[in-house]
Parts: C-alpha cells; sequence; structure tokens
C-alpha cells in the first residue's frame, strides 16, 4: 500500500470518529461540563471580534476579575491577562470575515485541529512501528478517550496546544532518525508555539532540551546548530510570560495563574484518590486499561528477554517520554488541587506520554515474518477495539451533553437565553454595564445578553452590598437563585433594588429603593390583629422582648396568615419575602406554606422545609425565604402563609415578618 493511500485511510478514519462523536454537539452552547472554563475562552474570541482584532488587548465580558482580587475589585476595561491566545484569535478573525459570531465556528476549528493531531500521531506512530495498522490502532485508542472526545470540539486552548506538541515530537523523531537541523527546527516551532498557548506544554519543550543536551555530551548530536532556535525560542516564551505579567499586573486576569499544591502529603494522597475517583472513567474507559496492560506485559517482555534490539533512536524516544512523565508528576504536585475539579489537566498532562508510551510499546512487539499474516492480525485487532472503545466514548457524550436538573451552569443558560431580545425590547442599550449577582460560570450570562458588566462569584452580604456600589446600570437576578440563595444571605438586598421587568427565569433591577406592596410583623408583645390565626403566645423563652409564637406537638397548624383582599397578585407576578427568628430542641417535617386558594383548590402552593433549615441547637436561628408568585388570573381568591406541623414538632419564633415586592 503506498503512503499516500494509507494516510488517506487514516485521514478518513480520524474523521469519521470525531464527526461520529461530535457531530451532534457542534452547534451547542458551552454550558455542560466545565462550562466556566468553555464559556471564559469563547467570550475572548467574542472579544477580539469587538475590539478588532486586537491581539495584544485579549477581553471578555467582565469589569472584575478574579485574579488577585478574587472578582471583589471593579475595573474600567474588560482587558484580562491570559496565555498567548492564538486559539482564540483564529476563530474570532473567521467570526470576522463571516459577520458570524457562532460559537459553532469555535468548536469546528478546534476539530479540524485535533483532526491535524491525530494525524499527525499517525504518522509519529507509523514512524516509529513501521506497521500501518498498529499506527490506526494508536489513532484508536488516542480518539476514544472520553476526555479528548468531549474537549476534541470544545474551546479550551488544550487541544490545539497538545496537536502542535504532536506534530512537534513527529519532527523531533524525525531529526533523531536523520539528524537534520531542519526537522530539530521545525519541531521547536510546534512545541514553542503549544508552551505560548498553554504553559502545561512547556514540559514537552523542556523535555527536548533535557534529551538533546544528554545527546551533545554523548556527541550524538551537535550543539551550534541548535543555538539559534533554541535561543529563539526561549526568547518567545519568555516574552509571551512577561507580556501575560504586563497584563496581569495591570488589569489582572480571570484566568488562573498561580500554582496550587497540597499544604500536605496526606492531603496530596486524598486529592490524588479524589481526582481518580471523579475522573478514573473519563480519562480512558476500563477497555483502554485493559488495552494499555496488554499491550504493555508483551513489551516488556520482550524486551526483558531480549528478543528485540532497541535502536538508538528508540532509546532516546524512550528517554524522552520518561522526561515527559517527570515533568507530568512535577506539575501534578504544583497543581493538585486543581485535578478533583478539572479532568481536562490530565488531558494537559499525562494523556499525551500515555500515549507515546504506547507507540513506543507496539514498535517493540515484532510484526510476524509473513506479511500478510501480520496485517490479517494487527487489522483483526484493531477491529475487535473499534466497537468497544467507539461504543464507551459515544456513552460518555451522551452522558456529559444530557441535561442535568441539579446543573447549575444548565439553568443559569436557560435563564439567559433569551435575554438579549429581553432587554433589546425594554430598550437596554448595548452599552449598559450590568451587575449579576450569582452566577456559576462568570462569562456566560453576559454571552448571551450580549453586554458587559460586573459579577459577584462568592455570595454573602459583604460581597452583595459592596457590588451595589460599584458602577453599573443595571442588576439581573435569576429569579430562582434570588430567592433561594441571594436574598436569604442578604435579606436587606429587598430594600435596594426596583424591578423594571423580566420574565419567568430572570428580573431586571435597577438601584433604587422599593417599599413592598404590603407588608406584616408581629413581635407577640402587643396584641395581634384578628387576621392572623392559630395564635399561640409563650415567655418560657424570650427573643427580643418577653413573648414568643410557639407551635406545640400537638398543633397541625401554627401562625396563619390568609387574606382575600391581596389584588396586587392579579395584576403582575410577585416575589414574597419572609424573615424570622426560630428556636428549637427537636424538630421532624415542620414547613413554612404559601398558597393561593380558589374555590377550595391551590392555584398556587409553595412549602419550605424549616426541618431541612434549622439545626436545632438551642439557639435563636435566623430563616429568610424568598418565593415567586406568577400572575393570578382569576378574582376571589385567598392568600395565606402559615406553618405547617405534620411532624408533631415543637417550635418557638419571634419576630414574624414577610412582605409582598
Amino acid at each position: 500500500m503506498k503512503d499516500l493511500y494509507k494516510n488517506l485511510i487514516a485521514i478518513i478514519f480520524i474523521v469519521f470518529l470525531g464527526l461520529l462523536f461530535n457531530h451532534k454537539y457542534l452547534n451547542t452552547f458551552p454550558y455542560q461540563i466545565h462550562a466556566w472554563a468553555q464559556s471564559d475562552r469563547f467570550a475572548l474570541s467574542l472579544g477580539f471580534v469587538e475590539n478588532d482584532l486586537n491581539f495584544f488587548k485579549p477581553q471578555t465580558y467582565l469589569y472584575n476579575h478574579q485574579f488577585p482580587d478574587k472578582w471583589q475589585n471593579p475595573s474600567e476595561t474588560t482587558v484580562t491577562a491570559v496565555e498567548f491566545p492564538m486559539h482564540d484569535y483564529i476563530p474570532a478573525v473567521i467570526m470576522k470575515l463571516l459577520h458570524n459570531n457562532s460559537f459553532t465556528i469555535s468548536r469546528v476549528y478546534i476539530l479540524i485541529y485535533s483532526f491535524l493531531g491525530l494525524f499527525f500521531l499517525f504518522k509519529l506512530s507509523y514512524l516509529c512501528t513501521k506497521n500501518f495498522f498498529k499506527s490506526i490502532m494508536i489513532i484508536l485508542i488516542a480518539a476514544t478517550s472520553p476526555i479528548f472526545v468531549y474537549y476534541q470540539a470544545g474551546f479550551l486552548p488544550t487541544i490545539p496546544s497538545l496537536t502542535n506538541t504532536i506534530i512537534g515530537v513527529y519532527f523531533y523523531y524525525l531529526f533523531l532518525v536523520n539528524n537534520r537541523n531542519k526537522n530539530f527546527n521545525v519541531s521547536l516551532i510546534f512545541f514553542t508555539l503549544a508552551a505560548m498557548s498553554r504553559s502545561t506544554f512547556v514540559i514537552p519543550l523542556i523535555a527536548v532540551f533535557c534529551v538533546e543536551f544528554i545527546r551533545i555530551i554523548k556527541k550524538d548530536s551537535k550543539l551550534l546548530p541548535k543555538l539559534a532556535p533554541v535561543f529563539i525560542s526561549l526568547i518567545f516564551v519568555f516574552f509571551n510570560l512577561v507580556y501575560n505579567k504586563i497584563l496581569r499586573d495591570n488589569f489582572g486576569s480571570i484566568f488562573l495563574s498561580q500554582l496550587m499544591p497540597a499544604e500536605s502529603f496526606s492531603e496530596f494522597i486524598s486529592l490524588i484518590k479524589l481526582s481518580l475517583n471523579n475522573w478514573n472513567g473519563a480519562y480512558f474507559s476500563n477497555y483502554h486499561y485493559i488495552i494499555f496492560i496488554g499491550i504493555a506485559l508483551v513489551s516488556i517482555y520482550i524486551i526483558a528477554t531480549r528478543k528485540k534490539k532497541i535502536v538508538k533512536q528508540d532509546s532516546y524516544f524512550i528517554l524522552y517520554i520518561t522526561t515527559i512523565f517527570i515533568g507530568c508528576a512535577m506539575f501534578l504536585f504544583a497543581l493538585i488541587q486543581q485535578f478533583p475539579a478539572h479532568d481536562y489537566y490530565f488531558l494537559d498532562s499525562f494523556y499525551f506520554p500515555i500515549i507515546l508510551l504506547m507507540i513506543f510499546f507496539l514498535s517493540v512487539i515484532p510484526d510476524f515474518k509473513n506479511k500478510n499474516v501480520n496485517e490479517i492480525v494487527w487489522l483483526a485487532l484493531t477491529l475487535v477495539m473499534i466497537y468497544p472503545l467507539s461504543n464507551k466514548a459515544l456513552a460518555s457524550q451522551v452522558e456529559r451533553y444530557s441535561e442535568k436538573d441539579w446543573s447549575r451552569t444548565e439553568k443559569t443558560y436557560n435563564s439567559f437565553l433569551n435575554s438579549k431580545t429581553l432587554m433589546d425590547n425594554l430598550g437596554i442599550s448595548k452599552d449598559a454595564k450590568i451587575l449579576v449577582i450569582d452566577c456559576p460560570a462568570p462569562n456566560m450570562p453576559f454571552i448571551l445578553m450580549d453586554r458587559k458588566g460586573f459579577v459577584v462569584m462568592r455570595v454573602n452580604e459583604e460581597n452583595i452590598l459592596d457590588a451595589l456600589n460599584w458602577n453599573y446600570d443595571y442588576i439581573v437576578l435569576q429569579n430562582e437563585y434570588y430567592l433561594s440563595r441571594i436574598y436569604p444571605r442578604c435579606p436587606e438586598i429587598i430594600h435596594k433594588i426596583n424591578k423594571i421587568g423580566g420574565d419567568d427565569k430572570i428580573s431586571i433591577f435597577v438601584l433604587e429603593e422599593k417599599a413592598p406592596y404590603f407588608e406584616t410583623f408581629t413581635d407577640f408583645e402587643s396584641e395581634i390583629s384578628d387576621i392572623w390565626t392559630n395564635v399561640l403566645k409563650s415567655t418560657e423563652v424570650s427573643f427580643s422582648g418577653s413573648h414568643t409564637g410557639l407551635v406545640t406537638q400537638d398543633m397541625l397548624y401554627g401562625l396563619t396568615y390568609k387574606s382575600k383582599d391581596m389584588t396586587i397578585l392579579s395584576e403582575t407576578n410577585n416575589f414574597v419575602f419572609f424573615n424570622a427568628k426560630f428556636l428549637c430542641q427537636y424538630i421532624d417535617d415542620f414547613h413554612l406554606v404559601l398558597s393561593v386558594v380558589h374555590n377550595n383548590q391551590n392555584i398556587y402552593y409553595q412549602n419550605y422545609s424549616l426541618a431541612d433549615a434549622l439545626a436545632c441547637t438551642q439557639e435563636w436561628e435566623n430563616i429568610s425565604v424568598g418565593f415567586e408568585i406568577p400572575r393570578i388570573d382569576l378574582t376571589n381568591y385567598e392568600f395565606a402563609i402559615y406553618l405547617y406541623n405534620p411532624g408533631k414538632s415543637r417550635i418557638y419564633f419571634d419576630d414574624f415578618w414577610f412582605g409582598i415586592w
């Protein structure tokens, strides 16, 4: 078979696998696993489109940055430090030329780049093994890793940097074979591009320097021809780091630029176990591990029994692989705290040397003397592997892209999906600055709103109140998180913001003090209005004053407020906010209930489990709860809020308040 046909078959196989695993997801917004990192990279591409392709001023949608101030200091610019953003810039150029800002462009760009990497992996394997089907097997193994498949058409620079590294290794191996300086120089170009775009890939570059240093000492290579290309490579890497630092010092960054080692050896071991527990099946499938073990055992046996001589270039190749493993181990120690939550750190590190090791092991296994038998055997082995490896990769993609009710990033995506149209209809300028409070992926809502702004990532009272003083125009909150996370942690916010619009997912506010449409409060010290029922006072304990409310074990319903005069509920959507103090020694199945009843039927009903919220520490505990009531398109309904006690708990409470906004 001619090399042209072999290359063509390899390309077809690579493209087939890539499209098989990714064709369904090329038009999917990055809201699945690691939506934070992926939407940040997409935001960079959109930032280049907006700044007229100014490569030296990378920007996203955020005026406040994670580093060094943990999101807490607003800035006047959205410029951010980032490693050489070549793979965010090229999609931006394509977007600009096509007048299309679709995220599909970024996905297709990364996918095509992955094809290039796999093709050069095939060529590298063929160069080492001299066996076409062994090389096809390597493609199959590498291209069906679940973690590779997921990011193969993603947004991270890992896949392009991995590709550039593979190309670099291919030309470096050519250099080991023929000692032509041209191949060494070309390899350094790709190693350098990989290291600049993703700093982890400086490891394969340094590994080349280490191996070449040893080869020069052993007089298998010459120093002088390498001085200029090595110096140029280091200069580019150095100035990339310097410029990145300048950006970071002047503007901050939304991208990690610091080491995160374990604080102790025991913590390191614990983090290793947690990483393997979280991602072991994502790195490779069980079939991969079985194949790895089988190939390794056969190869080690052959090496140990000296049934095949290791030629000089292969001895240096295994030295190179070993050096990369050592570098990856150092990387693991330096950033172990990131591994349990970030599967792609494995793709940045150990994935590549493992694949290289498989190539070496396959090169050690001798071919059968009969050429036809040899091809049939290796073809059969490859065919046997195709279904289980591909099936696992497909299953992994389906699982990773499947909808998950618990996913906050997916909820955020759905909440903001139509936000641009909503804001356009409200006449909110594209240049308006937006404050988003509580978001699991900081750039995501701003991409969908097509507006820049500030984000509050750590939701607590201090951070929220500080952010309310920043220079923004509008506040946008997801209704669900406004009620379940923001108000309970910062009840004061409801008095500081005024809703001007929204839909059933998000609400848009301005900073403006807003009085409730209705509110009521009782501290049980004075006479309580007849509108309240199931009122039981106690002087056994006190929070403020001498009296508290009480629900005893024999009371199914506690303090209850009912009214048929809440006409505001039929005019618009409303938020109901509740706050009270509770004291208990034991609690079981105890609820705060909000309902709207029409003709003896609940047309709206929500309950909040106080049994889950209260710790029962025999100390007073504050409970703040929010509910959203859709507009009640009826008349003669009854609004009620009450305590429900089917678990026969005994609970004290005080300063019972609720209001409607």
